[in-house]
């Protein structure tokens, strides 16, 4: 940047606030130790010394749930440099497996460098797998979350027919081609 010459107990008065060409928001001006600095400024008494004050920059990180970016968990602020533990979240129903910035994978708690622009980091999921146990008739197994999953009834005892499934937990299925009165019926497996 622009060189100038103070002496001792010279004022100097703030710059033209400048822009960062990397897009970065404003968010004051600091001294060679990182330290903040207002204006005016009042040159120190300290012989042969050269001062360096720079703008400083903010910029953001926006962390997604998942690759289509429909899903922001949340962002940041912060300046170039900063670390961070990269937080284990991810999207309900699946399993976290890190996260990617421009290709390069990050495991959960591992740490980040905020760059000098701003950055996505996007979590790496897979979908969870869930037990379904099913009493009086068929179709117990292991299940990916989304996958379609039919559960059979047994055949009713003479003089009886069948009335419903009975879903525990309080969970609530989403039924396709079915309802939960058909003793052959069809859902999606849920994510929790």
């Amino acid at each position: 940047g622009d060189k100038d010459e103070y002496f001792y107990d010279d004022v100097i008065t703030e710059p033209t606030t400048p822009v960062d060409p990397n897009g970065g928001e404003f968010d004051g001006w600091e001294d060679e130790d990182g330290d903040p600095v207002d204006f005016p400024y009042n040159v120190p008494d300290e012989e042969d010394k050269e001062i360096v004050i720079t703008p400083v920059y903010n910029y953001t990180v926006k962390f997604f749930a998942d690759s289509a970016m429909s899903n922001e968990i949340y962002s940041i602020k912060d300046r170039a440099d900063t670390e961070y533990v990269v937080p284990e979240t991810g999207k309900i129903g699946y399993t976290f497996n890190g996260w990617t910035v421009n290709g390069t994978a990050y495991e959960s708690n591992a740490t980040f460098t905020m760059p000098a622009h701003d950055v996505t980091l996007t979590a790496v999921t897979g979908p969870a797998e869930y037990y379904v146990s099913v009493t009086g008739g068929s179709g117990s197994g292991i299940y990916e979350t989304g996958a379609t999953v039919t559960i059979v009834a047994d055949a009713p005892e003479a003089g009886k027919q069948f009335k419903t499934w009975v879903v525990g937990d309080g969970k609530v299925l989403n039924f396709t081609e079915s309802t939960i009165t058909d003793s052959t019926a069809k859902f999606i497996m849920p994510g929790e």
